[in-house]
């Protein structure tokens, strides 16, 4: 080969080295940057959920500190170094329901040019009761049958009874450490085997205690004077009629409403007389029946002794629009301080349908004369209860029901994410929803 041809053979290599060598640096220098925002990016990540962590701490070791936050909230950092990087945390009341509340971390981790920010917000606040398709604090001597299948949470704080394999297709919890099956004959060995619930074993949850909060009926009360319906039977005017009766009669969007049997009800429109939605009746009974549109909650306090606190169903209460069948945004809460009643009236003679969230401090949902009168039909419920004593609707025996009531029990499986208004919650703070961010470099 020729001296030119060397030549030209030499530069052109230098060319091509020249022009990929600055190519190779490129991918090498882009390679480290990716590292690098890879490497920033899980270092904001961890500082993000670290300091998140710790404001949670804090709250779980001092619960009732969260009652005092005000509407302006609380800071815990405020742009200070955490772990290397730097970090803001802050927690306010949820704007839609205030008392929830929002924690809203930001982490920052990098130099200028290549510093990488997580955003991290927790929903934090007390679990929504009406999660549970069935709360009871005490199970009475109440069986569940092989005639239930239960979609929904059940929870119980005593033992949950079991006869002849009913089904639970959710979770169960209970305070007890197991099941109570039905007492009829053989050794603790065969009842088991001829009651035991058809449950997936993962969905079972012994040893749990999950309360209800206290104060209920005294924090609906307050609700109902600031914006809502509130009437006291206590304080009859001495040119009234003592008012110890609430009769509910709803019509859609209006309900008809009368404090004595024979008298001409008044008409309201439900939106306009109850702006929060809560009607709170003291010292009163409440006989209730009806057609919802819209949302509303029905609360009636008193004493068990002289037969107050307690709600009638005197009829069927029901959705305008049945969330089975598309969507509804109808929802009815029932609160009573001692029980929920299916009233012995005529058209209660062949089945009652209820949909409702039903809330009952002290006793539970039951039926007139449910021992005594003969097969009424079934109470088909739709949506969620939660007592504090199981109560009878009916009597049964191995051949079936005999007296009273039999029970299909649906739960509304929009209840998970949305309540009635002022529907109790669970007693305690929990974290109800982790969403993390990422942004572009800083």
């Amino acid at each position: 080969m020729s001296g030119k041809a060397i030549l030209i053979l030499a530069v052109s290599f230098s060319t091509i080295f020249l022009v990929t060598g600055k190519s190779f640096f490129d991918i090498s220098n882009k390679s480290t940057n990716e590292m690098t925002d890879e490497i920033n990016d899980k270092r904001a990540t961890e500082i993000a959920r670290s300091a998140t962590d710790v404001v949670l701490s804090y709250f779980w070791q001092q619960p009732d500190s969260i009652k005092l936050i005000d509407a302006d909230g609380k800071t815990f950092y405020d742009s200070v170094q955490f772990n290397g990087g730097r970090v803001t945390s802050k927690l306010k009341p949820d704007p839609v329901e205030p008392d929830l509340f929002r924690i809203t971390t930001k982490a920052y981790y990098g130099e200028p040019g290549n510093q990488k920010k997580k955003t991290i917000v927790v929903l934090y606040g007390p679990q929504k009761l009406t999660e549970m398709a069935s709360y009871s604090e005490s199970s009475g001597n109440i069986w569940w049958t092989g005639a239930d299948t239960v979609k929904g949470k059940v929870y119980c704080r005593s033992s949950i009874k079991v006869y002849d394999h009913p089904t639970f297709l959710n979770d169960v919890y209970s305070r007890s450490s197991g099941f109570s099956y039905f007492r009829s004959g053989g050794n603790w060995t065969a009842r088991k085997l001829a009651n035991e619930p058809n449950v997936d074993p993962n969905n079972l949850h012994f040893n749990t205690e999950l309360k209800r909060p206290s104060g209920v009926m005294a924090g609906l009360r307050d609700k109902a004077r600031a914006s809502g319906w509130y009437v006291n039977g206590t304080r009859a005017r001495w040119n009234q009629p003592s008012k110890d009766t609430m009769f509910i009669d709803i019509n859609g969007s209006s309900m008809d409403v009368k404090f004595t049997k024979d008298d001409p009800p008044a008409t309201y429109n439900i939106g306009t007389k109850v702006p929060n939605g809560i009607i709170y009746a003291n010292n009163y009974v409440v006989r209730l029946k009806g057609q919802l549109d819209g949302q509303l909650l029905i609360t009636c306090n008193g004493s068990r002794s002289k037969g107050k606190g307690k709600i009638l169903l005197d009829d069927d209460i029901t959705y305008a629009a049945d969330p089975r069948d598309g969507p509804s945004d109808d929802l009815l809460g029932i609160v009573a301080q001692n029980y929920v009643v299916v009233a012995d009236t005529p058209p209660n003679q062949a089945d009652i349908d209820i949909h409702a969230a039903v809330y009952v401090q002290s006793k539970g949902l039951t039926a007139e004369n449910a021992i005594t009168k003969a097969d009424a039909g079934t109470i088909n419920f739709y949506g969620s209860l939660i007592e504090g004593r199981r109560m009878e609707v009916g009597s049964f025996t191995a051949g079936g029901a005999l007296t009273g009531y039999g029970r299909k029990y649906e739960y509304d499986e929009r209840l998970k994410n949305i309540s009635p208004p002022g529907f109790p919650k669970l007693a305690g703070f929990n974290v109800l929803a982790w969403y993390e961010g990422d942004s572009a470099k800083n």
